[in-house]
């Protein structure tokens, strides 16, 4: 067994919050890169993936309103139907329960880059209650204009992967 290891101070946090397709993945691991420190990388996909898929709405799941559901009821002012993603008591506690852990890490002496969409504004003060006492870069990312070609497709305004994007894929 390791000798026990003593964590001066916390590490710090860089918060990357953007819509799908905005670039948080690849700016995130091009921080890892280039930084002369160690940076752990957390993302909301790496939770999604984590989801059972009974909780899960991208794939169907039968309890996908107490988990995560995608919501597509709402249209922009051109008729074109939006995409957000929904949660409900479980989807909550596992969001919550997810900014507690990844702040556990930085409060450990570990450096995190958060690749993080807020699916709510509330969750902003959840992830800052959770990482009290730890230096936080908050950043912001955005596409430029409404329509980029990313990985996900979908070039949100605001919440969920593709929301603010026509239904089709299609860029006006």
């Amino acid at each position: 067994m390791g000798a026990s290891v003593q964590h001066d101070r916390p590490g710090h946090v860089i918060f990357l919050n953007g819509t799908s397709s905005a670039g948080k993945t690849t700016l995130a691991r091009a921080i890892q890169e280039e930084s002369d420190e160690p940076y752990l990388y957390w993302g909301i996909d790496t939770l999604f993936s984590m989801v059972p898929e009974k909780w899960a709405g991208a794939r169907g799941g039968h309890l996908s309103f107490e988990g995560f559901r995608y919501d597509r009821s709402e249209h922009d002012e051109d008729g074109r139907q939006l995409i957000s993603i929904r949660y409900g008591d479980v989807g909550r506690r596992i969001l919550v329960a997810a900014c507690a852990s990844v702040a556990k890490l930085a409060l450990k002496g570990c450096n995190v880059v958060i690749d993080e969409m807020l699916l709510d504004p509330g969750l902003l003060e959840e992830w800052l209650q959770a990482l009290s006492g730890v230096e936080v870069c908050l950043v912001g990312v955005v596409l430029p204009g409404r329509c980029a070609g990313g990985a996900g497709g979908g070039t949100g305004q605001s919440g969920g992967p593709g929301e603010g994007a026509p239904a089709d894929g299609s860029c006006p």
